[in-house]
């Protein structure tokens, strides 16, 4: 990522990790939103929610401030209380987590436009379905935008999640094999 940040000093590189196969969900996208929006872990949920209503406001059209601001909020783990936004989604199955994917994928193609943005998903062989279901809907939903997506993995990935890399959208797979020590 720095060497990146070096190189292409006006990409934005946002780096998610999942950490385990016990992803508490969503932990590398998580990740990459708390970085743009400069949140951190256990941080006040007040100090959290401005920092996201913010960040969103910088990018997103008006009539999507609340909608984008409260989706991304619950993903992050400091949810508005009350929510109009999400109670009644969480109430039909599915409709909560489709809205935040569509969410998640509007604020990133809106923030874009800014800059390139390249996003770093890394150990995606550790993440869980729902995670590598959300990167998969953001690669195929921005594939006409200046996103990079770049994921590493283990071999695992591909028994792990069967349909990763699969789609209408282009992507390259490179296979590296064991580095020397001289090489890593």
């Amino acid at each position: 990522a720095r060497s990146v940040r070096a190189a292409v000093p006006d990409t934005r590189v946002l780096v998610g990790s999942a950490t385990s196969s016990n992803d508490p969900g969503y932990a590398a996208v998580n990740q990459i939103l708390r970085e743009r929006f400069g949140v951190i872990q256990d941080e006040d949920a007040g100090d959290a929610q401005a920092k996201i209503a913010a960040g969103v406001a910088e990018v997103m059209p008006e009539r999507l401030h609340t909608e984008v601001s409260h989706l991304l909020a619950h993903l992050l783990h400091v949810p508005f209380s009350g929510s109009h936004v999400v109670e009644p989604l969480a109430q039909v199955p599915g409709q909560l987590e489709v809205r935040t994917f569509i969410a998640v994928r509007r604020f990133l193609e809106k923030d874009a436009e800014r800059a390139t943005l390249l996003l770093l998903f890394d150990a995606v062989d550790q993440a869980g379905p729902e995670t590598v279901n959300l990167i998969h809907f953001l690669a195929e939903g921005m594939r006409n935008c200046p996103v990079f997506i770049l994921a590493t993995a283990r071999p695992t990935l591909f028994r792990r999640h069967l349909q990763w890399g699969q789609g209408e959208f282009a992507h390259t797979r490179v296979d590296v094999g064991p580095l020397s020590p001289a090489e890593a």
